[in-house]
């Protein structure tokens, strides 16, 4: 289910800026879109970024072209990187589990590792990335009790 966290501010709700949501499908697939290309593009299209469904290698292959051709109609280009592994993505691993379990431990926020079961791999993503020390430590806060890791 695609969706954007309201942790993630105005900006990324607008479509402004480009969601979690569409960075965690340009990892898997390979491409990456500069803010300038991202904010180029008709809202129309950034929704429908935001909405593709990446759940199978097909997936992926379908949002690479969709993602590559509405850039390139806005912009003239996107950058092609390594794609992720989809059956090797690091958000889904024990260590990730475990790296957001520690930087929620620095901030004062016990966790249950149990939990991370229970997420979608949309919540993976988007802890495994404010798991980074660089990250907010607030947006971490709000993105636990968003996805259900803990409470407020």
């Amino acid at each position: 289910m695609a969706r954007v966290y309201a942790f993630e501010g105005e900006n990324n709700t607008t479509l402004e800026w480009m969601p979690l949501e569409v960075r965690r499908k340009s990892d898997l697939a390979g491409v990456r879109m500069s803010l300038a290309a991202w904010q180029a593009m008709p809202k129309d299209d950034r929704a429908r970024l935001v909405a593709a469904e990446v759940a199978t290698p097909e997936d992926v292959e379908a949002f690479r072209a969709l993602a590559t051709s509405l850039g390139e109609k806005a912009i003239g280009k996107v950058d092609a990187v390594v794609p992720v592994p989809f059956d090797a993505r690091p958000w889904a691993t024990d260590a990730a589990r475990d790296e957001v379990v520690r930087r929620a431990h620095a901030c004062g926020i016990a966790l249950d590792p149990a939990r991370w079961a229970a997420l979608d791999d949309h919540a993976r993503y988007a802890l495994f990335r404010l798991s980074d020390p660089k990250k907010s430590e607030d947006k971490l806060r709000a993105a636990l009790v968003e996805v259900g890791m803990t409470t407020p």
